[in-house]
């Protein structure tokens, strides 16, 4: 036994060695590795030892030690997991649940599942944003660098040749002298705002549900939302309620899991209709629920609840949006590089007719005049 722990430690040395991660990356390490020392047949205590020795949390340290204390103490597993006051309520009931049907290994490894979809499911979201927000900061920057840098120069040579200047040409040059005036004091500002507003509308606790409403609504962004956040629904509802959780707490989970305000006061909803009896089928009669559960996937959730196959549905239901949010982030690019390239070929079109057409009427004046 003592060999066979070595054997796991050392091949597992670069997954337990995470000094450098924060507690919360010590909590799902924790948990990948509980479930990989248990399910080799290492101890619990043991398992819990091979785990502080390699977290670099100091607070983490102190945590599995005082779980080690109570396991010795005669207290259960789960009882440990609640009074550590570390993990979530899912943790302790699917730990709790685990250990009754003595599935203790296949509940945890369900928890890493869980882990990973998650940051899976946050990752789509966030690639689908980056890409257009990396092109539209460089082309600010290239036109920005064009006007502080290039224009100016030219500008002095018009004035000084008295040369009659479309309209494009004398906005872009009033805002260039507006640049060399006060371009120290007015761009730090201008970037200080759009930080700030990112901040508020997508950061910020309290204001963050603005910036979620103008993207589901506005900027075109919901049906990748709807995609992400239908993929966690199925997913999550399926593979709890598969693992023996009661539906409320798989609700919990559920809330916990979304960033999104809109899908967890629906969600929220739904849990209150369900712990008071309701359907299904009831609880999709509201306004929300068209807006944020498409109609096809009501009817599948509301047919498996009669049926008996909720669980084997939802999971479905993840697959199926799993397969399409990837889809739609890897052909989100595609979709969008057309339509920048062409926001961009207007910039530099107009930036090209401002200084190209002063220098056309220039050499025009010049040949009249020869």
């Amino acid at each position: 036994m003592k060999n066979q722990e070595n054997s796991i430690k050392n091949k597992n040395e670069d997954v337990l060695n995470f000094s450098f991660f924060t507690l919360k990356e010590d909590k799902k390490y924790f948990l990948e590795n509980l479930a990989m020392l248990i399910g080799a047949g290492v101890p619990i205590n043991k398992s819990l030892a091979l785990i502080s020795n390699e977290v670099g949390s100091f607070k983490m340290k102190n945590l599995i030690k005082k779980m080690i204390e109570n396991l010795e103490g005669g207290r259960s597993f789960s009882e440990v997991i609640k009074n550590s006051n570390l993990f979530s309520s899912q943790v302790f009931s699917l730990v709790k649940v685990g250990e009754k049907s003595g599935n203790l290994v296949d509940n945890l490894k369900i928890l890493v599942e869980q882990q990973k979809k998650e940051e899976s499911f946050r990752s789509k979201i966030a690639t689908a944003v980056i890409y257009p927000f990396i092109i539209l900061i460089l082309s600010i920057f290239i036109v920005g660098g064009i006007s502080f840098f290039l224009l100016p120069k030219l500008s002095k040579i018009f004035k000084d040749m008295n040369v009659d200047l479309p309209a494009i040409t004398k906005t872009l040059m009033s805002f260039t002298a507006f640049l060399e005036s006060y371009g120290i004091i007015a761009i730090p500002l201008i970037l200080f705002f759009l930080i700030f507003l990112f901040y508020f509308l997508f950061i910020r606790t309290k204001t963050k549900f603005i910036g979620q409403y103008l993207s589901f609504n506005l900027f075109g962004g919901k049906r990748i939302i709807q995609e992400n956040e239908l993929a966690r629904f199925g997913y999550n509802m399926g593979i709890l309620l598969k693992s023996g959780l009661p539906i409320i707490e798989c609700f919990d989970s559920l809330i916990d899991a979304t960033d999104f305000y809109s899908y967890r006061d629906f969600y929220k909803d739904l849990k209150e209709n369900i712990a008071e009896g309701k359907s299904f089928s009831y609880s999709f009669q509201s306004k929300s629920a068209d807006n944020l559960i498409p109609r096809p996937i009501q009817q599948m959730i509301s047919v498996s609840e009669n049926s008996g196959n909720l669980p084997e549905t939802m999971f479905n239901i993840g697959k199926i949006y799993e397969e399409k949010i990837d889809n739609t982030t890897k052909n989100l690019a595609v979709i969008l590089e057309p339509v920048l390239l062409v926001i961009i070929w207007i910039g530099v079109l107009l930036l090209s007719l401002a200084i190209l057409l002063p220098i056309y009427g220039l050499i025009g004046n010049f040949n009249n005049g020869i």
